[in-house]
């Protein structure tokens, strides 16, 4: 009766971890969903959610500190992250991302030190590639950007990052047959909302660059369409209707980029409506 017992009670232990194992699982796979379909607020109640049943899970705690990265969080995202470093200092994901975070707050060297740390842990990364090409074009070391694109692109041809951002490089440089063909890899090959407004709003930038004002408008209307809350969307496509001469509709953009904090906006109103006080008088 007694063995009984215990096997019993061994059996329901086992059952436990295993259903809250599912439960941790489940609610990881979720969060990363809700990042990658741009629902931050969402996403971190999740990553909260799963830290309430395993206080030390280190993907839980990745994911909540780049979800407080992205609702502007800073001081907030970076003592979780120390919290994620101290379980383990090795792990390439997390690296990856504090390095983000000194990107995010101008701290490149910093970041590259934390991109380096990632790579040595994973030779084959293509995230840390990235990033360190993302990071070198910032310095403005446009080939070595491209050449970390370049590897990142043989680690994973299917990474819409790498490209995206190899296409801003081939741009800035003056290349822009190269820089066009990039864009439009990214924007087939994306597999989250995250990186498609990404890259309907760099092709729509590079549209824009050239003076292709309805492709430009057609990009970043797509943008929109999957992230409506970035200012500076409806500043560019502001801009590009400014292009066409088409005033009003330029002013409601630049209003609704004001409205979303973007604050380059409220030159360009009084602008627009000198310009059609001057349309109107001929």
């Amino acid at each position: 009766m007694k063995v009984y017992i215990r096997i019993l009670f061994i059996i329901i232990i086992f059952t436990s971890c295993n259903t809250e194992l599912n439960n941790i699982n489940k609610l990881l796979q979720k969060g990363v969903y809700l990042m990658d379909n741009l629902q931050y607020s969402k996403a971190l109640k999740t990553f909260n959610k799963c830290l309430q049943i395993d206080s030390l899970n280190i993907d839980a705690l990745d994911g909540k500190a780049n979800c407080l990265i992205e609702l502007n969080r800073l001081s907030d995202a970076i003592i979780v992250f120390k919290k994620a470093y101290s379980i383990d200092s090795t792990y390439t994901k997390l690296n990856n991302n504090i390095g983000r975070y000194y990107a995010k707050i101008d701290s490149l060297d910093m970041a590259k030190t934390f991109y380096l740390k990632a790579l040595q842990s994973d030779s084959n990364s293509f995230i840390s590639l990235t990033n360190l090409g993302v990071l070198a074009i910032c310095q403005g070391n446009f080939k070595l950007g491209i050449t970390y694109h370049n590897k990142a692109i043989l680690s994973n041809n299917t990474f819409a990052g790498a490209f995206l951002n190899r296409g801003l490089a081939y741009q800035i440089m003056g290349n822009n047959t190269l820089a066009l063909k990039d864009f439009n890899t990214a924007i087939k090959i994306s597999n989250n909302k995250k990186l498609k407004y990404k890259s309907y709003k760099y092709r729509g930038k590079y549209y824009k660059h050239i003076k292709d004002y309805e492709n430009a408008i057609s990009d970043f209307t797509k943008a929109i369409k999957i992230y409506p809350k970035d200012g500076e969307i409806y500043y560019l496509r502001g801009l590009a209707y400014l292009g066409l001469h088409n005033y009003k509709t330029a002013i409601k953009d630049f209003n609704k980029a004001k409205e979303l904090g973007y604050s380059n906006a409220d030159n360009i109103i009084k602008e627009c409506k000198s310009l059609i006080k001057n349309q109107q008088k001929e």
